[in-house]
This record gives structure tokens, sequence and C-alpha cells, in this order.
């Protein structure tokens, strides 16, 4: 009896003893991480000199190459001790206004309509035009039951169908559903059923260009990609009107759909053509990789990650330093990679092996960083 407490007291002690040291050492270790130590970093990386690290851009591969330099001047050695950069290119998108004709009659971009940067360049011809209300697919309303989309131009109204009494159709209450707030929810469904584009009505089209004139007007990048996207254009309800000419109004579609609480589709015989023609240029950029190998258990991996890259700058709204987003995580991630790499050299290395990985493409789209 006393034996067995003896050893329980032994076992508790030099467990609690290990448990010690081993707390000495992280806090040892955690000592070469400091606010000091991190605002150095982040003053350069988040000063005007960088330009606000845009992708591809010279600020994003001057914050590149500092970063490497402070892997190398800490000791840590680049990913299969090959280099320390993971190259990687990109199509930069210079957008075009989208040209749209029904029946021969040409509109005006971002007067009649407009439509976001990053599309495929595609000419997209189609002699008829499907509507299907809200172009929502849930249990409680269905705009696609009994509706064959594939390979057709679909137009949807923006929005939810709502009850007399304010009431969503799908939610049962005041509330909107998801198919009422960012667009790519019906963007995904009507391609996800191979429709070929997608026309979605919206209520005011000058103050929907106005708000977001930035994104349409913005030079984009997108990862190289072979597939043809589906666009999406918004359209005025004037345009949807000229487009259901010899059927239905858009108010009247509305209304109806409100007082039946059933879904609306009209197969409308008219012309479209969609044409998009954007500028594509070739951008190069870069993942910065340090690497430290584990001990026993070196073949599992740990990546410690963040974005290096923020939006650049603008002629009247001046430079976006992205102290915060993400320049804060980058000088974290080079702090820590320099404790690992002291804590190794000295015996006290990791026993998995970490890989450091700061990314850029993140404002861009989350390209190249998820």
């Amino acid at each position: 009896m006393y034996m067995r407490k003896a050893l329980v007291l032994f076992f508790l002690t030099n467990t609690t003893l290990f448990a010690q040291q081993q707390d000495s050492i992280a806090v040892r270790y955690s000592k070469i991480i400091s606010a000091k130590t991190l605002s150095k970093h982040l003053h350069v990386l988040a000063s005007d000199k960088y330009e606000g690290r845009e992708t591809g851009k010279k600020g994003q591969k001057m914050a590149a190459k500092y970063i490497a330099e402070q892997f190398k001047d800490a000791g840590i050695p680049p990913y299969k001790n090959n280099t320390y950069y993971e190259e990687f290119t990109l199509n930069e998108i210079v957008p075009k206004p989208v040209v749209l004709s029904v029946d021969g009659k040409f509109f005006h971009a971002n007067k009649d309509y407009f439509n976001y940067p990053g599309e495929s360049k595609q000419k997209i011809e189609s002699n008829s035009v499907l509507f299907l209300g809200y172009g929502i697919q849930d249990e409680k309303y269905n705009d696609y039951a009994n509706a064959d989309v594939k390979d057709k131009v679909v137009m949807v109204l923006s929005g939810e169908p709502i009850t007399k009494d304010s009431l969503s159709l799908i939610t049962g209450n005041e509330n909107a559903s998801i198919w009422s707030g960012y667009y790519k929810t019906k963007s995904r469904k009507a391609k996800e059923l191979g429709a070929k584009a997608l026309l979605m009505v919206v209520d005011d089209i000058k103050a929907e260009v106005s708000e977001n004139k930035h994104r349409i007007e913005a030079v984009r990048l997108e990862l190289e990609n072979k597939k043809t996207e589906m666009p999406t254009i918004f359209i005025s309800r004037q345009l949807a009107n000229y487009i259901l000419r010899n059927d239905l109004s858009i108010s009247t579609i509305e209304e109806t759909i409100s007082n039946t609480q059933k879904p609306l589709k009209i197969d409308t015989k008219t012309n479209v053509l969609i044409e998009i023609k954007n500028n594509i240029n070739k951008v190069t950029s870069e993942n910065v990789l340090g690497f430290i190998e584990g001990s026993d258990l070196k073949e599992q991996l740990i990546v410690v990650t963040a974005h290096y890259d923020h939006l650049g700058m603008e002629s009247k709204k001046g430079i976006y330093n992205g102290a915060d987003d993400d320049g804060s995580g980058t000088v974290a991630i080079i702090n820590m990679a320099a404790a690992f790499e002291r804590a190794k050299k000295e015996g006290n290395g990791p026993r998995r092996s970490m890989l450091f990985m700061t990314v850029s493409g993140e404002e861009k789209g989350l390209l190249c960083s998820s």
C-alpha cells in the first residue's frame, strides 16, 4: 500500500517536473517573438515603399524578397532545400463591358446592364430566353421544377418571393433566405444545372453601378483555367420587359407569384447575343515558404500560413498599406519561424516538420491561398 503511494507520488512529481521543464523551454523561445521585432517587420511591409503589396506588382515582389531574406537570415532552409519561392501564373483580366443585344438591338453597358469582370472570352447566341421566376431551388419553393435549363440563357429576378404580408415563401417569416443575399448563390445553381448564361433582373441599375463601380472596373486576377465560365449579367427591369415584351411584364410576374405563391415559367422566343471580350495579360506571383524538418515524427507536417499581399494603391485613394490585413499575420509567421529554428539549433526542435507558408493572391479571390 505504502509502496503504491510512493510510486504514484514519484510519478506525479516527475511528471510535474517534466511539464515545468517543457513550459520553461517554451517560455524561453517565445521571448524571441516580441512586440519590438513584430513592429520592426510590420513597419517595413506596411510602409508606402511597398505600395500596398498588390499581387503581381512591384510591392508584392519586394515583400516576397523581404520575407525570404528574413527566413534566410534566421537560418531557416527553403522547402525541400530548393527555393523559398513557389511561383505561379495568373491571368490579369482588364475588363471590357459585355456586348449585349436582343433581337438585333444593342443595349448600353452600365446603363441597361452591367457585369463584373472575370468571365472567359466567349460568344453566346440563343434564339430563346427561359424566364424562371427568382431562380431558386428550395424544398418550399422551386423555380427549377420541371424546367430543363441545359445550354439555355436563363433570366431570373433578384431577391425572393414575398407574400402580401411581407413574409418570405422560403423562411416563412420576415427574414430573408440565403437566396436574397450574395448573387452567386443563384449563379452557382444555374451553372450547376447547365445554363450557359444568367440574366439577373435588378431594381435600380444606376444605383447598382454606382455602388459597385470599383468592382465593375477593377482589373481582376484569375488562375489559369481552360474551362469556359457561365457569365452572369445584371439587367434593368426595362431591358427585362423588352425581352418579355410579348408576354407578362416584370411587375405582373412579381404580383402573380406573390398571389399564387407558386413559381412561374416563361419560354420566350427572343434572339440574344452575349459577347465577352476581356483583355488578358499573364502575371506571375509567388508564395514564400520556409521549412523546418522535425525529428521522430518528421513525416507529419504542420503548416502555418498567412497571406502577405494586399490591395495595392489607387490614384484617388492612395496606398492601401494592409498592416492588419494581413501584414500582422505575415510578421507573426516570420517571428514564429525564427523561434522554432533557434529551438532546433539548440536541440529543442519540433518533433513534426513545420512549413511556414506566406502566400499571395488572397485579395484577388483567395487565389493560391486556400
